[in-house]
């Protein structure tokens, strides 16, 4: 096999494979077919690009402890599809619950949300999206596209943090009674497109991306710096 055709079918090989890889904390993964529309622009077609390299974090991705105003709405459709993945897996198991003659007891309930909240959560973290920071991880909608996720550092404490805080303003026994009544698609709805308690869902509106928001702030500090040289000429 000539030179180039052996670089032509490695080269399609890449391009349908779903290929991934772990590098400390760094994760390249991806299949350019399964790009869907960003959640946050709902109604707005778009066509996703792909990009290779690491996403650009603001102050805030870096250094903040709490989740990111921004990518709330991803941490709390993560949380939720992990809530209804474990009640699946779990009803599963007894035959009586799943034809719900019984349910699962609430000591099972709590310890089954505890579980995901005090998780690794190693295999989740942020990754560029059609321009856009968004977050990534097994069985969530951005896992498949091609991009390098950062993870690890203050993600997990970030998830387990998140996680407890839903758990703590709706309650275990409204999340496992929603999931029953109208499954993932409801418990969805409940957790990260309802208002609870009076304030905002955590997927309201059109959060700003980590991209945008740092050159706005860049911005405004270029501003103040010039301005402050400018004093100093003055004097």
């Amino acid at each position: 096999m000539s030179g180039r055709r052996l670089m032509l079918v490695l080269s399609i090989a890449i391009l349908m494979a779903i290929t991934r890889f772990t590098h400390g904390q760094v994760t390249l993964s991806g299949d350019p077919s399964k790009i869907p529309p960003n959640p946050h622009k709902r109604n707005t077609p778009t066509e996703g690009t792909i990009s290779m390299g690491t996403p650009d974090l603001s102050d805030e991705d870096s250094m903040a402890i709490h989740m990111p105003k921004y990518l709330s709405c991803d941490a709390c459709r993560i949380i939720s599809m992990r809530f209804s993945d474990s009640f699946t897996k779990e009803i599963e198991k007894f035959p009586s619950i799943k034809s719900r003659k019984r349910e699962l007891s609430e000591d099972r309930v709590d310890d089954i949300l505890e579980d995901i909240c005090n998780d690794e959560w190693t295999q989740y973290g942020i990754k560029e999206v059609d321009g856009e920071n968004r977050l990534s991880g097994p069985g969530f909608e951005t896992s498949d596209i091609p991009g390098v996720m950062q993870g690890g550092g203050k993600w997990p404490f970030r998830f387990k943090q998140f996680c407890n805080v839903i758990i703590g303003d709706i309650g275990e026994d409204v999340i496992y009674e929603t999931f029953r009544k109208s499954e993932a698609q409801g418990l969805e709805k409940l957790m990260c497109f309802s208002e609870i308690e009076g304030s905002p869902s955590f997927c309201s509106s059109t959060p700003k991306s980590g991209k945008k928001h740092k050159a706005k702030k860049d911005a405004k500090d270029s501003k103040k710096k010039l301005k402050k040289r400018s004093k100093r000429d003055e004097l």
